[in-house]
């Protein structure tokens, strides 16, 4: 058997191919596909990238929006704060007066009801010739009894009664010991000067005298 040659290489059965092109251009031809492979890889990729970048864009917008739409409250808020803090201003104004005069008035007593309630007691031939009261600031502190038996006094007052004879002192002090906010009162001095007769008493006063006008806790939409 003679020898062939591969470029006379025949395929037994098949239709006779003589391939008489050198090696070089099949390299070439697969050089040019893998060339193509290359390209169409990196088509693949930049369509991915610009669509991630796409995806990317429009949630940063969705995200710009938002926040413009945020921003757009929070400004229309601090508008209607601006709007309604002077009228919170003033209220709160209101109220701190409200509180101040609180404790300027818990120690106040209303002296001219007890002048009255007492000149409605006492005889119709006598008449009160002084009248002087003594009650305790709102920063001072509260008044020490005078003995371990007398009851705490938030106030007191000093009357005269004169009279053309002597004073009937125990029914006058049984009737005002009636009056709401009464401790105790004792009668001090009795003087005779010819055929008048003066009587002092020192009337002492509890808690339950004070007016309890504008109580604490008492709110400024009152």
């Amino acid at each position: 058997m003679s020898k062939r040659t591969e470029r006379d290489a025949v395929v037994i059965g098949g239709e006779p191919r003589v391939n008489l092109l050198p090696p070089e251009v099949a390299l070439r031809k697969k050089a040019r596909s893998a060339r193509r492979g290359l390209v169409a890889l990196v088509i693949i990729v930049l369509l991915a990238v610009a669509g991630g970048y796409g995806v990317a864009t429009v949630r940063a917008l969705a995200a710009e929006a938002e926040l413009a739409v945020s921003q757009a409250r929070t400004a229309e808020l601090l508008a209607e704060q601006l709007q309604y803090g002077e009228v919170t201003t003033v209220s709160g104004n209101v109220q701190a007066v409200k509180d101040a005069r609180t404790v300027a008035v818990s120690t106040e007593v209303l002296w001219n009801e007890y002048y009255t309630k007492i000149r409605d007691l006492i005889p119709v031939d006598t008449t009160i010739s002084s009248f002087v009261v003594d009650g305790r600031a709102p920063w001072e502190p509260d008044n020490v009894p005078a003995g371990p038996l007398r009851q705490p006094r938030v106030a007191t007052i000093t009357f005269v009664i004169a009279s053309a004879g002597p004073f009937p002192v125990q029914p006058f002090v049984a009737q005002i010991s009636k009056i709401p906010g009464f401790v105790d009162v004792t009668a001090d001095v009795i003087t005779k000067d010819g055929e008048s007769y003066t009587t002092q008493f020192t009337y002492n006063l509890g808690a339950d005298a004070l007016s309890g006008r504008f109580p604490a806790g008492e709110e400024a939409s009152n």
